[in-house]
């Protein structure tokens, strides 16, 4: 069998239907190898223009509505012709290269019992809210590296909006849902603070880690966002990648990159990174309410960022998992 070629019954073979950035060819309704199929719009590469404006145009006033990934190909892919999130600047006088990183998530509370708010465990959800961007800032903003003479810099914003219903969370939005403890396993030596799948959009958060409305942990919905942008536990990078592990979207897992820099297990820098349980730094059994906790989570490391950036660019983020 022949590579870029796919197997059809009784000895016939037919053409590989997907080209450019991984778009399907309009072969039949504009002839072969004419067009391609981004979704939001039609790409003709005989010209190399596409036949609409870019539907997230207005969000870019510095950019042609024309334009493709900020004029940006070699760097950057556009998943369904809408919206690009990761975008890199080079500034060649200062020598830094830019990562700018934009997660869009909507933020739902469905723990019935702490919505009403005259309950004594209310959780305020503006409050969270913010605490919550503030926890991420902290973690993704400001990883640093130095590439090749340059200065690698990270730049990360979180787009998190509140909702009151699933039903309000629409188009390639992750979903973080706040649910009550009895949804989530637990024992004697501590709960399952938040679940999630690589490359997935949906985010369970145990309410038992929220308390006066802010995460008692400053790192469980940080956490669960590395997860859906492909990051595994430090401590379980080689079990990870000797068990085959897949993506959300059935793609093999592929852990090169993050293992740059997480081989010394024994260092606290590693262990009290944000990808870690809490448990991993402070031992087994501990109390929700120790004030160590409350302690701040090891940022990014530069390679985590990384292979976020790798992920995402192979096309194995963003997939819609959401219950």
């Amino acid at each position: 069998m022949q590579t870029g070629h796919s197997y059809i019954p009784q000895g016939r073979i037919r053409s590989y239907r997907f080209g450019f950035n991984g778009k399907e060819k309009l072969n039949e309704q504009y002839g072969e190898g004419n067009a391609y199929d981004f979704g939001a719009r039609i790409y003709d590469p005989r010209i190399g223009r596409w036949q609409a404006c870019d539907p997230m145009s207005m969000k870019y006033p510095s950019y042609s509505p024309y334009s493709f990934v900020g004029n940006s190909p070699n760097i950057l892919r556009d998943n369904n012709g809408k919206e690009w999130i990761i975008t890199i600047t080079v500034n060649e006088a200062e020598k830094t290269i830019v990562m700018s990183i934009t997660v869009t998530a909507d933020l739902l509370n469905s723990d019935v019992a702490r919505s009403d708010i005259n309950s004594q465990n209310y959780i305020n959800m503006k409050t969270l809210k913010k605490d919550i961007l503030t926890n991420f800032c902290n973690i993704f903003d400001g990883a640093s590296e130095d590439f090749n003479g340059y200065t690698v810099k990270v730049d990360a914003q979180l787009d998190l909006n509140i909702i009151t219903d699933k039903s309000q969370n629409k188009g390639k939005r992750h979903l973080i849902e706040i649910l009550p403890p009895d949804k989530f396993e637990s024992d004697e030596n501590g709960y399952v603070g938040g679940d999630s799948n690589y490359g997935g959009l949906y985010i369970r958060i145990n309410s038992r880690t929220i308390e006066n409305s802010l995460e008692t942990d400053k790192r469980t919905t940080t956490h669960e966002i590395g997860h859906t942008g492909g990051l595994v536990h430090p401590f379980q990078f080689q079990l990870t990648k000797d068990n085959s592990e897949v993506f959300a979207n059935g793609g093999e897992y592929e852990t090169d990159t993050q293992e740059y820099g997480q081989n010394d297990e024994s260092s606290f820098a590693l262990k009290n990174n944000f990808m870690t349980y809490t448990t991993m730094v402070f031992g087994k059994g501990v109390s929700h309410n120790d004030p160590r906790i409350k302690s701040e989570p090891g940022k990014a490391t530069p390679s985590q960022v990384e292979q976020i950036y790798d992920n995402y660019n192979k096309g194995a983020l963003n997939t819609n998992d959401v219950k």
